[in-house]
């Protein structure tokens, strides 16, 4: 009779232990969507989404597929840049990539355009 109330208990601890495990990671998924969505969006409003863009690289499919790690760093470069206006200037025109080496990202740039 213990043994069988031992088991139940057993069986129970492992079911809210299990509960615990799969709303851990439904909450996490949620968080890593969220932080997705807000990078995504943040990448929206710099140069480098244009700049990717015209390199031929999708820029939304690029923020979930960059380790991000690296994004957050070429987000940052692109951010710090004072080469605004030559950017702006390239980024209007539409087919510089030659002249674009100026861009603190260049070199990832043409690396994403040799996979395309």
């Amino acid at each position: 009779m213990l043994s069988m109330i031992l088991f139940g208990l057993l069986v129970a601890a492992l079911l809210v232990v299990t509960g615990a495990i799969v709303w851990s990671i439904r909450q996490n998924m949620r968080e890593g969507e969220s932080y997705y969505d807000d990078l995504a969006e943040r990448l929206q409003g710099l140069r480098l989404f244009q700049a990717l863009k015209m390199f031929g690289t999708d820029p939304i499919r690029y923020v979930f597929t960059e380790p991000v790690v690296n994004l957050e760093k070429y987000m940052r470069l692109c951010n710090a840049c004072q080469e605004r206006g030559r950017c702006d200037a390239c980024l209007a025109g539409g087919d510089c990539l030659h002249r674009f080496q100026f861009c603190p990202n260049y070199h990832t740039l043409a690396r994403l355009r040799q996979r395309a």
